[in-house]
């Protein structure tokens, strides 16, 4: 009875001594070990644009399992308005080989600028029952979405014609890189021609100079035509470290106007009104309206007034009036006898471009003149002798006369 009872009690302690050793073994196994070592490369890139993906190498050592999936990426820093963001988180890779793996983590769709990188969550990858603890990009990618920008500085003369001297507009830029705008490149600068009526509109050649990544200086000259020209740049004329490329003028943030120059080949017209009488004498004034179209000044003085006669008539001269469309020409003092009229010099006007009135191709009007008084003689009686029912008359001659008004009451 003794022996059986030694023998069952031997059969149980032997199963619990192999249990606890096994339990200690695997308790010692666990303290023993480490979590799964992850490390995250540089970025593929260092500054990226909008359109671009930049990716990440990462590599895992001592690992019995990695996890690893796009959403255990989070953005660093938190995405904010305005700062750096990245609408594609990527994982891609499979496959593990003596605890060794390897992922790549690509972001993608960026916005914004700054700088941004990305945090790996916890339990990412398994050593046994050890989880891969939380990890940090060591290296953030610059995100530049922002282009280039440039402004146009308008030149100081704004009204051109086709013996003008070349003018010339500064073309600033802010955040470039690199300004291909070249005269090799001058297709990129857009002159925009509106014409004057049916007119097809002015032109101008176009030069380019410069270098560094600050500036350039587009020059216009050889102007023909009249109406106007607005000078705007086509996109890509510059990039920035990124890539980004700058927009066109018509795409430029600000930009609610383009420089516009005025090209005037044609110089301003005058007329010539008819006289304001047609005959006068001594004491009257006799006034010519001269109308001029297309003037920015009128510089019509009395010296610019030639008196067209005939016989002895002579008349003296005044100019008066303002501004830039008409002026009076008065003639008065007259003497002698005959035919007046005048004609205007040229370069009496100018316009903004500096072309010079031509004279009137004609000559104006004219008015008689007349001074001297009509002659008067009166005959001899028709009677020497007169009785109470005579009747005697006298014959009154009028020379140079053009209206006579002898009334009885004149006797």
């Amino acid at each position: 009875m003794g022996s059986l009872v030694k023998k069952n009690i031997g059969r149980q302690v032997m199963p619990l001594i192999l249990l606890a050793s096994w339990v200690s073994f695997t308790s010692q196994e666990s303290f023993a070990q480490t979590a799964p070592k992850v490390t995250i490369s540089a970025p593929s890139k260092s500054i990226v644009k909008a359109s671009d993906s930049v990716s990440y190498t990462v590599t895992y050592s001592g690992a019995d399992a990695v996890t690893l999936k796009a959403s255990d990426i989070a953005l660093d820093p938190v995405p904010a308005t305005g700062g750096p963001s990245a609408s594609g988180v990527v994982v891609s890779g499979t496959g593990l080989a003596n605890g060794i793996a390897i992922r790549t983590v690509t972001l993608s769709g960026f916005s914004g600028n700054g700088t941004l990188g990305f945090k790996i969550a916890s339990g990412s990858a398994k050593k046994g029952i050890i989880s891969a603890p939380l990890i940090s990009a060591p290296l953030k990618v610059a995100v530049d979405t922002a282009p280039p920008t440039f402004a146009i500085m308008p030149p100081a003369v704004t009204n051109v014609r086709s013996s003008s001297p070349a003018i010339s507009f500064v073309v600033n830029y802010t955040g470039a890189a690199n300004v291909s705008l070249s005269e090799n490149t001058k297709n990129k600068v857009l002159l925009t021609s509106s014409g004057i009526g049916s007119s097809p509109g002015p032109s101008a050649t176009v030069t380019v100079a410069g270098t560094g990544n600050t500036s350039r200086v587009i020059t216009l000259s050889s102007f023909s035509g009249d109406g106007t020209l607005a000078l705007a740049l086509d996109g890509a004329t510059a990039t920035d470290t990124a890539g980004n490329s700058a927009a066109a003028s018509a795409a430029q943030a600000g930009i609610s106007s383009l420089p516009v120059i005025v090209v005037d080949n044609t110089p301003p017209t005058i007329n010539v009104s008819g006289p304001s009488i047609a005959d006068a004498r001594a004491s009257s004034s006799v006034t010519y309206t001269v109308t001029y179209s297309g003037a920015s000044l009128i510089t019509l003085k009395a010296s610019d007034i030639t008196v067209n006669k005939t016989g002895d008539a002579s008349a003296s001269v005044a100019v008066s009036g303002t501004g830039t469309s008409t002026r009076t020409v008065t003639l008065s003092g007259f003497k002698g006898n005959g035919a007046i009229g005048i004609s205007i010099a040229s370069g009496t006007a100018s316009d903004l471009a500096g072309n010079l009135a031509a004279a009137p191709q004609s000559a104006s009007g004219t008015f008689a003149v007349d001074t001297a008084a009509p002659l008067v003689s009166v005959s001899a009686p028709s009677l020497t002798n007169a009785k109470a029912d005579s009747t005697v008359t006298y014959t009154v001659n009028y020379t140079g006369a053009t209206n006579i008004t002898l009334a009885a009451s004149d006797i």
